[in-house]
């Protein structure tokens, strides 16, 4: 188990991010935020420690922390990491910086069925009412990912992240 690999080897950053992963599995956020928190200072170059370090943060409700992980992330790894940072904005509530920072990742790579930089495009608009370019993120992203149930993946994130009369509009479901 993690906990015995933490135990056997406590410095060993690896180790203590699948502890991290462990605890957030079991519900155990507190320990999990601990845990990733320990992740980036044995290994600060670490962009799965900074990814989970961005994840609980956010879930607590400490965006300044959260948007700091997810630039460092983004930072170290654009390819993989590189839309955490506008999500992080978006959590945030920081929708302008959010559309900036995602609108630049797409003129680098509008294609990516990886980043999630529709994602954020969507979440930003349908937080803004704007049913136009809800609907058109959600069709680029349903389009990259290549299937009907990423469409119905995609609505419920656009009903998760809208106003119930904004969801009543667009009727997603």
């Amino acid at each position: 188990s993690a906990r015995r690999a933490v135990s056997l080897a406590p410095d060993d950053a690896d180790a203590v991010l699948a502890f991290s992963h462990e605890r957030q599995v079991a519900w155990d956020f507190k320990a999990a935020r601990t845990a990733a928190s320990h992740v980036t200072e044995l290994d600060p170059t670490s962009g799965w420690g900074l990814y989970r370090l961005f994840v609980l943060e956010a879930a607590f409700g400490n965006f300044d922390e959260s948007v700091t992980a997810a630039r460092k992330a983004s930072q170290l790894d654009p390819l993989t990491m590189g839309d955490l940072y506008p999500m992080a904005l978006a959590y945030a509530g920081r929708f302008d910086e959010a559309m900036t920072a995602a609108r630049a990742g797409l003129a680098i790579d509008s294609l990516s069925a990886v980043n999630c930089w529709w994602c954020v495009v969507m979440w930003v608009s349908a937080a803004r009412g704007d049913v136009a370019n809800t609907r058109l993120a959600q069709s680029r992203m349903a389009e990259l990912r290549g299937s009907g149930r990423a469409r119905a993946y995609y609505d419920g994130i656009a009903l998760a992240n809208a106003p119930v009369e904004f969801a009543q509009k667009i009727k997603i479901f």
